[in-house]
């Protein structure tokens, strides 16, 4: 038997080749190997790309995000800095609409429980060095052409932790004017925020008044409570009525909005350099005011009022000249004094010295002050003082009696109290009475009784 012959079991040989085996074996092997590296290639292929959509992962949510946004006809673009289980931070926000800015901010932090804001559910959302465009209507409803129609069947709800706003600043256009402001602003929900802010001087309306300037506001709004503390400048204020330059209002109020007008309690504290109406003028007044009173914002007129007030202003000028010289004479009963043989001789001296003292004088007092639509009240607490030139005048309080009682429907006007004359000829009217006609209250038209 030859070397190449294999034995078998009934002792003959097989003459099988072995290279015949060799090549078959050769033949499947190939097959295995080129899966094999079909599916080395093919892992290879989904790290790289799976390693370049991380690695780009920020640009595709911010396409995204810029998609859903140019939907609703706004322009927008962002900057992802970084996303965790936690957290999203962007940089870099700019949105427009029609070309104009709508809003920005330097940074945008969002924070959520991951499961809820997979849902766009966030605890907190923190903005810092946002710029905010907003058009509102007289209501103060936002009427921006991009802003969607509110949905009645949907509530808006704040992040539990509320919304956050850091150096944010605010271009308000409104039917009263635009106002820009710059500050702090935190929304706990949507009928709580707190603000920090500062008015950049401007121009605006209140009803028919104009007023220019800014400063400093620090609001506080809830349920139980809107409270206001502000410390503004105003250049101009002008009304109808009147004005006021270079003016100061230092207010720690609350107010509350009741059948369209607003109702403020507080501490208020008026400063000016020049004020001017149709009848007064005075310059460098200080006005404080502690009380409560009611203002509708179609005129800004104050239509009630109660409360404390102090007062002090120099050069108080009575401008209208004939009313002047005839509310001289009625004080002074210039009349029944000339016809008295006994006071004839200085009868016209004293009203001179009067008229000087409503021409011009500065003037200090304390007292109570209400007012409704019809009535006028006004109490002494401490004297009334005018000091002129040449004279003063300080007038007291009668006990159980108004000092000044004006009635806007009868246009009757009652002024009670002790006045005394001081200067070259002194005069003490002890517990007067003065009962006369006058359209506005501060003018006499015809004198009833003295």
């Amino acid at each position: 038997m030859s070397s190449d012959d294999t034995p078998t079991v009934d002792g003959t040989a097989s003459h099988l080749d072995v290279r015949q085996i060799d090549v078959s074996q050769k033949k499947r092997w190939p097959v295995w190997r080129v899966l094999g590296w079909l599916c080395l290639s093919l892992l290879i292929i989904i790290v790289i790309a799976a390693a370049y959509i991380w690695q780009n992962r920020y640009s595709y949510i911010e396409q995204a995000v810029e998609d859903v946004l140019a939907q609703r006809g706004l322009d927008a673009e962002i900057s992802i800095k970084s996303i965790n289980r936690s957290q999203t931070r962007l940089s870099d926000i700019d949105i427009k609409a029609d070309g104009q800015p709508v809003f920005s901010a330097d940074k945008l932090q969002l924070e959520y429980d991951w499961r809820e804001g997979l849902k766009g559910r966030m605890n907190r959302i923190v903005v810092t060095g946002a710029d905010v465009a907003l058009k509102v209507d007289e209501k103060g409803r936002i009427i921006n052409s991009w802003m969607p129609e509110p949905d009645p069947n949907s509530e808006l709800v704040l992040p539990p932790n509320g919304i956050q706003l850091t150096d944010t600043a605010l271009t308000l256009d409104s039917p009263y004017g635009i106002v820009k402001a710059r500050g702090d602003v935190t929304f706990s929900d949507l009928s709580k925020f707190r603000a920090d802010i500062n008015v950049t001087p401007s121009n605006f309306s209140f009803g028919k008044l104009e007023v220019k300037g800014g400063g400093k506001i620090f609001a506080d709004i809830s349920p139980e409570k809107n409270a206001v503390t502000a410390l503004l400048d105003f250049t101009d204020m002008v009304h109808p009525l009147g004005g006021l330059s270079y003016a100061s209002v230092n207010a720690d109020v609350t107010f509350d909005v009741v059948d369209g007008r607003s109702e403020v309690v507080g501490p208020v504290k008026l400063s000016f350099a020049k004020l001017v109406s149709d009848r007064l003028s005075a310059e460098n007044g200080t006005l404080d005011w502690d009380g409560g009173f009611a203002v509708r914002p179609d005129s800004a007129v104050i239509r009630e009022a109660d409360g404390r007030w102090s007062a002090e202003m120099k050069r108080l000028t009575y401008s209208d000249a004939a009313g002047q010289t005839k509310l001289a004479k009625a004080l002074t009963l210039n009349g029944p004094m000339k016809a008295a043989p006994v006071t004839t001789h200085f009868a016209d001296s004293l009203t001179t010295r009067v008229t000087a003292l409503l021409s011009e004088t500065d003037v200090s007092g304390a007292g109570q002050f209400f007012r409704l639509d019809d009535k006028v009240e006004v109490s002494l607490s401490e004297p009334l003082e005018l000091r002129a030139q040449k004279s003063n005048l300080t007038l007291f309080p009668t006990e159980g009696r108004l000092f000044y009682d004006y009635n806007r429907v009868d246009e009757t006007l009652e002024v009670a109290g002790t006045a005394k004359l001081s200067g070259a000829q002194s005069l003490i009217l002890n517990r007067l009475r003065l009962s006369a006609r006058s359209p506005e209250g501060l003018s006499i038209s015809d004198v009833n009784a003295f």
